[in-house]
């Protein structure tokens, strides 16, 4: 597992416990934090380095609940 990888994991805690803020729902934390793990690992190439890490993991736990939000709306 490389070094980027390993970071996104062991994040996992953290982002739980944002997610929950945002939800105010354990089971929707959940899976928002799983889809922004994936986002993560599959978008690893486009992490600059000189970036704040767990500022890129918020942006996109943030970005996916507006996205759900909007999504919602829709339907």
């Amino acid at each position: 597992m490389d070094k980027l990888t390993c970071k996104i994991v062991e994040m996992e805690s953290e982002l739980r416990h944002f997610a929950f803020k945002l939800t105010a729902d354990q089971d929707s934390a959940n899976d928002l934090v799983q889809e922004c793990m994936l986002k993560a690992l599959d978008n690893k190439e486009k992490f600059v380095h000189a970036q704040n890490f767990k500022g890129w993991m918020y942006t996109i736990t943030v970005s996916y609940t507006h996205l759900r939000a909007h999504e919602t709306r829709s339907n």
